[in-house]
């Protein structure tokens, strides 16, 4: 046989899918698996990770190299009969390649007998595996054997003549549908018949087919296979295809691929699970696969499972599948993923991240969320998209969880006895978690245990779970937060929520879903409108918004006008370890202690200017400024309505003559960027675009405007946009003032005030950047960065002095030698307290060269 069966085992390695539990050593005690070897082709060396004892012939001879373990099993273990097989698949010099270029690429099966301590001869399969899709480093392979006996005396064998016999005694069911390799056999004979014909095999099974016979009786589950059988062998009866049954839920059969058969057979095997009076919860679940010239069989029907795997981890209705190539090697990834799981939570590889929140208005973390990170012992880090959903999709997540969480708590311990007040920490509670731990019971003996109070903890549970069982989850949401816990209702909006949901069930805030925020042009108005629900209703039920995945500043422009306080996202901070997260809030004025807080009634909605009942015509003029709508068509723009504000912002002689072809009157150089904002509004229809475009006036000179485009659609006339506009030609002509200044001043000025309670710094002229050796920017961002001293001499001193003379609220002068290069620049600082200035300034700092 050159193709061979992938065995069950292989497939649920390291997985008891009826315990749900995970324990490697546990499986491979009592399992099939009697070797685990890891081999390193570029070395030619081998590490056995497991092995059965006393079970085949093992030589004295000591081995240190795969190459010399190759040669012992070949001349030693290996069936005589087997050998020339065995030679060629474990061949070294050429393993790596033909794993590389193997069919199912990475993966090689190979199928011989070893010979036992007792002298007798056991069939053997062995399965070799490599591939960084599969996490595996280059030239790293493992190599699994199983102990496949028990199952070669099940398949057919071959008699003298070299014909396949099927064993009478297993070949079919107590109703007469085949066994598996009656069906492989029948199969393979089918298609050889009729290979002009597109041939599928279905997988079926039923979903929580255990569920079912705990619902409906053990006697209720036989009855359901048999019926299940009978329709099967019927529709083997009255055409050509054959079907079998491979044991408790699960059936196979092979015809040709007719989609209104499939569905008939679905229909059927549906109704008699609604005799019972089942639910969506109990369906047949179909896996397909169209049958390839060249694919046996035997991996047909592999495929087909893989396909009803799928749809088993898809959403409760979606029952029918096809396979593709992504749903084989997405199988084989889970399984090794799986596989490292255990050992790499032993090795403390797992750890967690911290992604801030934080109020919109002053930059500040009012809390951060805990996130779990897969590190490998080479420094490697695993995505979480990676592992996550696997862990969620087969119930070990909540071994994930419960080992963050202790981490987390006794982080917070930690920061408490350096003297530090912590920062609430969000953590997360799955599906899994909820439904298989008591999780107020857990949460309180970890708040005992590290006597961390519970404040400053805030649990986030899914919206899709609080829609799953509103009651129960609602009384678990009271207990938590009647023992001190914050709750956070996570990813709202994303399934099934409703202001009743909300009414009920008394969380403390809402983590709106960031998919929102990157909206379709097709679904543009609709989440819009959602959004301001959301918001709206939170504001009536006094409920603080957290927006996560925000990443833009005109995202974060958009919600702020929404009314939103809270986001959390790439904007503001990235997901960073707990040191890193520990020197940013050592710096009080980067937290606020508050928290999250809502204030109702302080805010209205735009949509109320539109009331002419409160607003007149002239009032609302004044309040929108100068506006127009324009037109796009081919290469003309045109202002089609505008109001008296844009007229006499504009204040140009013969006005309407200019209201088409405006691109006529603006620079040549400048066209292009007319037209690119008016294209980069197309794409970005929520906050539109902005930039500065020059236009000429009658008498041949420039005048500067500040133009701000949104995109309202298509119409007959071309693609229309609203816009805004301001006059900046006095503020362009006193910047270019400040470049005359900065190009002839020999001193540097700084304007120091306070925004929104934090210090900043603005660098208004520069003239000695040449001494200092930096750019305005540069210096800006050093001093805003508060690492701007550590070019002086003696930098944490000096700046202790300045802002101890700073307090005083005095002019003073003070001395600094500043490192530039190799060489020591010798500046005085001059300030002047400049509190009762405008715009909150503190201090006009000058910065002169001083000679000693």
């Amino acid at each position: 046989m050159n193709n061979y069966k992938k065995r069950d085992e292989f497939y649920q390695l390291f997985f008891d899918k009826e315990n749900s539990k995970f324990t490697i050593f546990d499986f491979l005690k009592n399992s099939s698996c009697d070797e685990v070897v890891k081999i390193d082709m570029s070395k030619d060396t081998f590490t056995h990770f497991y092995h059965v004892e006393g079970k085949y012939y093992a030589p004295l001879k000591v081995i240190t190299s795969y190459s010399q373990l190759v040669d012992v099993t070949y001349n030693t273990i290996v069936h005589p009969e087997d050998k020339e097989i065995y030679l060629e698949s474990v061949n070294p010099k050429t393993l790596l390649e033909r794993l590389h270029n193997s069919k199912t690429k990475n993966f090689l099966y190979a199928r011989y007998r070893y010979l036992l301590q007792n002298g007798s001869y056991r069939y053997v399969e062995q399965c070799f595996i490599t591939g960084e899709e599969y996490g595996i480093k280059e030239n790293i392979v493992y190599l699994f054997v199983f102990d496949i006996q028990n199952m070669v005396d099940r398949e057919p064998y071959i008699d003298v003549e070299g014909e396949y016999v099927v064993n009478p005694s297993t070949a079919y069911s107590s109703v007469g549908l085949a066994n598996e390799p009656l069906f492989l056999i029948e199969g393979k004979r089918l298609f050889a018949e009729d290979s002009e014909s597109e041939w599928c095999v279905i997988s079926i099974d039923i979903r929580n087919f255990r569920l079912f016979e705990q619902w409906y009786t053990h006697e209720a589950g036989k009855t359901l296979i048999d019926n299940i059988s009978r329709i099967l062998l019927e529709k083997q009866n009255h055409s050509k295809c054959i079907a079998c049954h491979l044991g408790q839920d699960d059936f196979a059969i092979m015809m040709k691929h007719d989609k209104d058969e499939i569905n008939k057979i679905y229909q059927e095997i549906k109704l008699e699970l609604n005799k019972f009076g089942a639910s969506i919860g109990f369906v047949p679940i179909l896996g397909i696969y169209i049958v390839e010239d060249g694919v046996d069989i035997s991996e047909a029907l592999d495929r087909a499972k893989l396909a009803a795997s799928k749809a088993k981890g898809a959403n409760i209705y979606r029952h029918i599948v096809y396979y593709d190539k992504e749903t084989h090697l997405y199988s084989q990834n889970e399984y090794h993923v799986l596989a490292e799981f255990m050992e790499a939570l032993k090795n403390d590889e797992f750890v967690f991240y911290f992604q801030p929140q934080c109020r919109i208005s002053t930059r500040k973390i009012v809390g951060v969320e805990s996130l779990a990170r897969w590190v490998r012992k080479d420094g490697t880090l695993v995505p979480p998209n990676d592992f996550i959903p696997l862990l969620e999709k087969y119930g070990f997540i909540i071994h994930l969880d419960q080992y963050l969480w202790d981490k987390v708590f006794r982080w917070i311990r930690e920061w408490i006895d350096e003297g530090h007040i912590p920062v609430p920490v969000s953590l997360n509670v799955s599906r899994a978690d909820i439904f298989s731990i008591d999780i107020l019971d857990c949460f309180l003996k970890l708040s005992k245990k590290y006597n961390v109070p519970p404040k400053y903890i805030k649990l986030e549970i899914t919206e899709s779970i609080f829609a799953e069982n509103i009651d129960d989850i609602s009384s678990l949401v009271k207990k938590l937060r009647k023992a001190g816990f914050l709750v956070m209702m996570d990813d709202f909006g994303s399934g099934y929520s409703s202001l009743n949901m909300l009414n009920s069930i008394e969380v403390d805030v809402i983590k709106l879903d960031g998919e929102f925020l990157r909206m379709k042009e097709e679904g543009y108005e609709k989440s819009i409108h959602i959004l301001e629900s959301v918001v709206n209703m939170a504001k009536i039920l006094s409920l603080p918004i957290v927006v996560e995945g925000v990443e833009t500043k005109e995202q974060i422009d958009f919600l702020e006008g929404l009314g939103c306080r809270y986001v959390q996202g790439f904007y503001f901070y990235r997901p960073m370890p707990a040191e890193q997260l520990k020197r940013i809030i050592e710096d009080t004025d980067n937290i606020d202690p508050r928290g999250f807080v809502m204030k109702t009634n302080e805010q209205f909605r735009i949509r109320e200017f539109l009331d002419k009942n409160i607003y007149s015509d002239s009032m609302l003029n004044n309040i929108l400024g100068p506006v127009a709508y324009y037109s796009w068509h081919g290469d003309d723009v045109d202002i089609i309505r505008f109001n008296e504000q844009f007229y006499k912002t504009v204040n140009v002689p013969d006005f309407h003559d200019k209201l088409y072809a405006i691109q006529n009157v603006v620079p040549k150089e400048d066209v292009p960027c007319l037209y690119d904002l008016l294209k980069r509004a197309m794409k970005d229809r929520l906050n539109g675009s902005e930039g500065i475009i020059h236009f000429y006036t009658v008498y041949g000179t420039l005048t500067t405007y500040v133009m701000h485009f949104y995109y309202l659609g298509s119409k007959v006339d071309g693609e229309r946009f609203y816009g805004s506009v301001r006059n900046i030609s006095e503020l362009e002509d006193l910047r270019q003032q400040i470049g005359v200044i900065n190009r002839y001043s020999s001193n540097t000025y700084i304007l120091v005030r306070h925004i929104n309670g934090k210090r900043d710094y603005k660098v208004v002229i520069h003239g000695l950047k040449k001494e200092m050796g930096m750019s305005t920017q540069e210096m800006e961002d050093l001093l805003n960065g508060r690492i701007f001293h550590t070019h002086f001499v003696n930098g944490d001193q000096a700046l202790k002095d300045i802002f101890e003379l700073a307090a005083k609220k005095k002019p003073f002068a003070y001395p600094v030698d500043m490192i530039v290069g190799d060489r020591i620049e010798k500046l005085i600082f001059n300030a002047d307290c400049v509190s009762s200035m405008a715009n909150n300034i503190d201090y006009i700092i000058k910065i002169t060269k001083r000679e000693d």
